[in-house]
């Protein structure tokens, strides 16, 4: 039988533990595969055909924002991260990126909003690396390096 302290500390580490592990989260992207592609896509090409495959809503308003250059489309996306991502590149506005939390779209806005790929090392999504790629050396060929998801 396990003795209340035991059972204390267990119970302890795992809160611990499984913060850590929810922190961790928030370096990386929920958004991969065809959604960034189709997202690259429309901003390399302008052909919004792509915006129906798109099964996320937020990637499909922040791209909707970022085609139109409007802002008041980003008030419909649930993630804070990409409104303030979408809102540093409308405006221009440098300070906007400082606000997101996760850090593979801070690397990814900063790549883009510098015209560096050196931002781009940071960043531990594959797929978020190479819309980044893609969209700072305009060229499509580095989309097709993304994951698919078979459906």
């Amino acid at each position: 039988m396990r003795s209340k302290r035991t059972t204390f500390l267990l119970v302890l580490s795992g809160l611990l533990f499984s913060t850590w592990s929810f922190a961790q989260q928030k370096d990386s992207v929920a958004y991969s595969g065809d959604d960034l592609h189709y997202l690259g896509y429309v901003m390399l090409t302008g052909d919004t055909s792509a915006w129906a495959n798109m099964k996320n809503d937020d990637i499909y308003f922040f791209s909707k924002a970022m085609f139109f250059r409007t802002p008041n489309v980003l008030k419909y996306l649930k993630s804070d991260d990409l409104y303030f991502l979408g809102t540093a590149w409308i405006y221009g506005s440098k300070a906007e990126l400082d606000k997101i939390a996760t850090d593979d779209l801070y690397y990814l806005g900063m790549a883009i909003f510098e015209k560096q790929e050196s931002y781009l090392d940071n960043i531990r999504s594959d797929d978020v690396y190479y819309l980044g790629k893609g969209l700072i050396k305009k060229d499509m060929n580095y989309f097709d390096q993304m994951s698919t998801k078979l459906e």
